[in-house]
């Protein structure tokens, strides 16, 4: 799913948007796989990986 695409989901689904979501979505990527350890979101939450620039994949747990 790409940031664009996230953004739309959101837009559609909640009715809101984010100032900054590809910030947010990268925050989300697991240490694991690259994210950073200085990331305020708490390690469950960090199911994404990165696919390309711009385009992220859930982490099958």
């Amino acid at each position: 799913m790409t940031i664009k695409e996230m953004e739309e989901y959101i837009i559609v689904h909640h009715n809101g948007t984010w100032s900054d979501i590809g910030t947010t979505m990268a925050d989300t990527i697991s240490v694991d796989y690259g994210g950073h350890s200085s990331s305020s979101i708490p390690a469950e939450y960090s199911v994404l990986k990165r696919a390309s620039r711009g385009q992220y994949e859930l982490i099958k747990l």
